[in-house]
């Protein structure tokens, strides 16, 4: 399992997409659950690449490339994990990536994981206007709300998101978690949200803002 492990993060790295598509089938075939290969295959290829580009090892074509792979494995997948057989939640999670910013791997990442959990998830899409994340968290009656940036030039359309968010009415209800690659715990703390590491993280804490423990690993 873990030579074919191997084989889906060299595919995602090389940005070579026929080789994620037959490296998740075989995955599969071997009787690896698919949001296992989620969590263990293309979401580790996604923090690599982001420390990647971050030192200049890897420059955004490349970077592309490797999105791209990552999308088919997720496009292969995801009708695998959202399916009859995830727990039955009632609450509904509106995710979104804030406004100026348009990347999508990750935050499709979390709205897949989430859903493997049993969320109803609202997914907004990228470069989301603050006013628009207040508006989906009213109509879905959605307690919890998922905002992703991934440029630190994006950072500010976040401080807004949050800020608009916590001026609703409705904000004493409203859980607000954080995540992407320019904001970290701090920020979090200093903004009055949770911050999430990881796709994996986030699951947990929109759990635990139900009442409900963590997921066991077999269950993620």
């Amino acid at each position: 399992m873990e030579e074919k492990i191997h084989h889906l993060e060299q595919g995602v790295l090389s940005g070579d997409r026929e080789a994620v598509r037959t490296a998740c089938r075989q995955l599969l075939e071997a009787g690896m659950p698919p949001q296992k290969i989620v969590r263990f295959g293309l979401l580790p290829c996604m923090d690599t690449l982001g420390q990647q580009l971050s030192r200049r090892e890897k420059f955004i074509p490349q970077i592309m490339m490797s999105a791209r792979a990552v999308q088919d494995g997720i496009d292969l997948l995801s009708p695998l994990i959202v399916g009859p057989d995830v727990l039955s939640l009632s609450e509904t999670v509106v995710l979104g990536t804030v406004s100026g910013d348009i990347h999508t791997i990750g935050k499709t990442l979390v709205s897949i994981m989430l859903r493997s959990a049993g969320f109803h998830v609202v997914d907004l899409g990228t470069n989301v206007p603050p006013e628009k994340f207040v508006a989906a968290a009213r109509e879905n009656n959605s307690h919890i709300i998922a905002i992703s940036a991934m440029l630190t030039t994006t950072v500010t359309g976040m401080k807004k998101t949050i800020r608009a968010l916590r001026e609703a009415e409705e904000s004493d209800q409203w859980h607000i978690i954080v995540g992407g690659a320019p904001v970290n715990g701090r920020f979090a703390r200093e903004h009055n949200a949770e911050y999430a590491a990881d796709a994996v993280e986030t699951v947990n804490l929109a759990l635990k803002a139900c009442g409900i423990d963590p997921l066991p690993d077999e269950k993620l």
